[in-house]
């Protein structure tokens, strides 16, 4: 279980952690952090560097605006900003990783451990509906069974009296018929009910209505990659992005 400890002012939040820490509480600003826990900082707009780098970003972004490259020296120029906003942007990721990745460490772990509970008991729901799906569909196939038999019968008889001019040997007694089941089925703990899910497969793509087709863009983005360059249907044309490397 959890034990947390939540500030709006501070960040810091506390989890319940490995039993190898230190026993004394720690005092962090006057607070006394109970032993056992570990400390995850999720509030950035406390890290001064963050603040100091959001301005300056601010004022590259304006400068890269008013930004004109002109000739191969102010190409190599651009080149070379460019590279260095590159840099930046990686070491800004690193550092949003610091403030991440403890808590998405901590959150796969908490999800993990609820999957435990989750998915047996998601199996079980779906092992009583399957049961309970499956008894509705054979009382269902027996009440149409019954019910051609029935109308089977009552069509013979009526053939058998036209010919025989009213006499009828076969018996006509019909067969019972289970009842329908109501769609919605109440008890004190809860309900359960049963509504239409229509489905559908292709079985005859070649078929199928022009509206209802469509293009695979993950084969054809790849085979225009690898050199394709005439497909029926399509325009084929080239969006040259940049690559830039860092030393």
């Amino acid at each position: 279980m959890v034990e947390s400890n939540l500030t709006s002012t501070s960040g810091p939040i506390t989890f319940q952690a490995a039993p190898d820490l230190p026993e004394e509480p720690i005092v962090i600003g006057g607070r006394a952090i109970p032993a056992g826990t570990a400390l995850i900082n999720i509030e950035p707009r406390l890290d001064t560097a963050l603040i100091v780098l959001l301005a300056e970003i601010a004022k590259l972004k304006s400068w890269a605006n008013s930004l004109v490259i002109v000739d191969e020296t102010s190409l190599m120029s651009a080149t070379e900003d460019i590279a260095s906003v590159r840099k930046l942007a990686k070491s800004i990721e690193e550092k949003r990783r610091e403030f991440t990745d403890p808590l998405n460490a901590h959150l796969k772990d908490i999800n993990a451990y609820f999957k435990l509970v989750t998915i047996p008991l998601a199996e079980t729901d779906q092992v009583i509906s399957r049961k309970i799906l499956s008894y509705r569909a054979e009382l269902d196939r027996q009440r149409k069974e019954a019910e051609e038999i029935n109308r089977l019968r009552e069509e013979a008889a009526k053939k058998e009296a036209a010919l025989n001019d009213g006499c009828i040997t076969e018996s006509v007694a019909p067969v019972p018929v289970p009842p329908q089941l109501a769609k919605t089925v109440k008890t004190e703990v809860g309900n359960s009910a049963t509504r239409d899910n229509w489905k559908v497969e292709v079985i005859d793509f070649t078929s199928l209505p022009n509206e209802y087709k469509m293009p695979d863009m993950v084969k054809l983005g790849k085979v225009v990659r690898a050199g394709l360059r005439n497909i029926p249907g399509c325009r084929i044309w080239n969006e040259p992005s940049l690559t830039v490397t860092t030393k």
